[in-house]
């Protein structure tokens, strides 16, 4: 088999998983970047399975990174939450949280007032970027902008250059 047939193979394959996780309620970018993930690491690999093989795989591979990645932001959300609104937090010294926890904890009280109205807007309260606009009276290319800027930010205060 050719090797760039191959690899529009498993693009196509990527392609219309992504397309299913979002019919199945993930959201455009968490699909993009599972499907990113899972593209990199099937060219990475050594092994070249036949069309037949490859696509139990890659199923596989994108359930897997995707439920993940589904886990790991629901708890960072969970965290967000109990920070974010002081009236349901519980005193965080009666939880045990691990060091990555702390780490984001403290970097969550290192932002502003605004910053974290920002993060409570978005992650807590769902806002659209549209809605976050409207409430926070600027453009919404300066919320993205604002966001973008605000997640690198807590990623080199938590020291997180490869995780979201």
């Amino acid at each position: 088999m050719k090797l760039d047939g191959y690899e529009e193979l498993i693009k196509d394959m990527l392609l219309e998983l992504r397309n299913y996780l979002i019919s199945q309620g993930a959201q455009a970018q968490i699909a993009e970047d599972v499907i990113q993930d899972v593209f990199v690491k099937v060219l990475e690999m050594e092994l070249i399975l036949p069309p037949e093989q490859l696509r139990p795989y890659i199923y596989r591979m994108v359930k897997t990174k995707y439920i993940d990645t589904y886990r790991r932001q629901q708890h960072w959300q969970q965290l967000l939450e109990r920070y974010l609104i002081p009236d349901l937090q519980r005193p965080l010294t009666e939880e045990k949280l691990s060091p990555r926890e702390q780490q984001l904890v403290q970097a969550l009280e290192q932002l502003s007032t605004e910053n974290q109205q920002l993060l409570r807007l978005k992650y807590v309260d769902n806002y659209s970027l549209a809605q976050m606009a409207d409430q926070l009276q600027i453009p919404v290319a300066a919320v993205k902008m604002r966001l973008y800027r605000l997640r690198r930010k807590l990623k080199q205060l938590i020291g997180d250059e490869h995780h979201g």
